[in-house]
């Protein structure tokens, strides 16, 4: 059978030939869900997993880095420690006091061996007490230009012993002069003069003996300068 289609053909209808839109619209959809699809995948397979062993090693080299500073630091509250002990024990040596040698020189001033002339001026002297002690900060006389000082107290007791009642005096001040000439004296770091702790004297005749006694009570002041060492403990 024919049809024929006798309307204008301005009226007529006209043949589609496109393609359909809905199926067009669920071919992109399609394409833009499978291009999402492999973005995510790739991202997740490659990226991902990447960054994330990244982080991981990153992570390890932390620990590691961290464990040697701990280490580090270890080492560094070790040497601070010695370093301190070091400043304690070199300050300590500095602060000691040598006496055999200065005892040493006082006997031999005793002994009127050198430079006294006890003997020919007709009198002797004899020690009978001995005692040395540091002096306590408080009552030590600051510090010299030099630096800090630390102060003993040389205490002696005397007994100036002659022939001449008169002269009693004039051997007390040949036992001074005798030693501030000796070396137990000018090289051991006592201070002023041997007379300055000197408040007068009491002779007395020992019939005994037929000898002048004259006792005499001195304490002396023995200083020594503290140097610090060149680049010292901080």
């Amino acid at each position: 059978m024919i049809l024929i289609n006798l309307l204008p053909p301005e009226l007529r209808r006209s043949r589609s030939t496109g393609v359909n839109p809905v199926l067009l619209a669920a071919a992109a959809g399609i394409a833009i869900v499978l291009t999402c699809a492999g973005t995510w995948a790739w991202v997740e397979m490659s990226r991902i997993k990447t960054a994330e062993a990244t982080l991981a090693q990153l992570d390890e080299d932390l620990i590691a880095a961290t464990a040697r500073a701990d280490k580090v630091r270890a080492i560094d509250k070790e040497i601070a420690a010695f370093e301190a002990l070091h400043g304690t024990i070199t300050s300590l040596i500095t602060r000691k006091v040598f006496w055999a040698r200065t005892l040493d020189e006082f006997a031999s001033l005793l002994s009127q061996q050198g430079e006294n002339r006890w003997t020919r001026e007709g009198y002797e002297v004899r020690c009978t007490g001995l005692t040395i002690a540091p002096i306590a900060a408080t009552q030590a006389r600051g510090k010299a230009a030099a630096g800090e000082t630390v102060s003993y107290s040389f205490r002696a007791s005397f007994k100036i012993v002659g022939e001449q009642r008169d002269q009693a005096g004039d051997y007390v001040q040949s036992f001074f002069q005798s030693v501030d000439l000796s070396r137990f004296w000018r090289e051991h770091g006592f201070v002023g003069h041997a007379e300055d702790p000197f408040r007068g004297d009491t002779p007395r005749m020992v019939a005994d003996i037929g000898r002048v006694v004259t006792d005499l009570p001195l304490e002396w002041r023995r200083v020594k300068v503290l140097v610090v060492p060149q680049g010292g403990a901080k």
